[in-house]
């Protein structure tokens, strides 16, 4: 279980990740639910990856390929002063990755990822990621 600040959650989000295996390595997954409110709009993200771990002991190599579900919500109500900032809500889906590095302790604990995280819609964009959190 983890914060992650930007990555594949695209703002602040909540995630989990396991693996398919009772080894700490090889194929996992991760789910996650961000949420990112300002004045003028808000951004809500699902972000869902498969994930492959490379490493021994505390120290991995993470890549991992998915989509986050993003909706970017008006919360101006084209009400307010500045109709410049106004538009319509935005919702669709964005290919993920994820190249990083992951310290996760053998006996649990306090874990911390950092990745760098291609993002492809309509665009590419290149973002990174940070992440703290709790390893069960």
């Amino acid at each position: 279980m983890y914060l992650e600040l930007a990555g594949p959650g695209l703002a602040f989000s909540v995630n989990y990740d396991t693996r398919f295996s009772d080894t700490r390595d090889g194929l996992g997954g991760r789910v996650g639910f961000g949420y990112f409110p300002n004045p003028f709009f808000s951004i809500v993200s699902v972000p869902v990856q498969l994930n492959y771990l490379v490493g021994s002991r505390s120290h991995f190599l993470e890549l991992g390929a998915g989509a986050t579900y993003l909706k970017v919500g008006d919360d101006n109500n084209n009400k307010k002063d500045n109709d410049f900032l106004s538009f319509n809500a935005v919702t669709g889906v964005l290919g993920t990755a994820t190249v990083g590095y992951r310290y996760q302790p053998v006996d649990g604990g306090f874990n911390f990822r950092i990745s760098a995280n291609p993002v492809v819609g309509d665009t590419f964009q290149f973002t990174g990621g940070i992440s703290v959190g709790y390893t069960f």
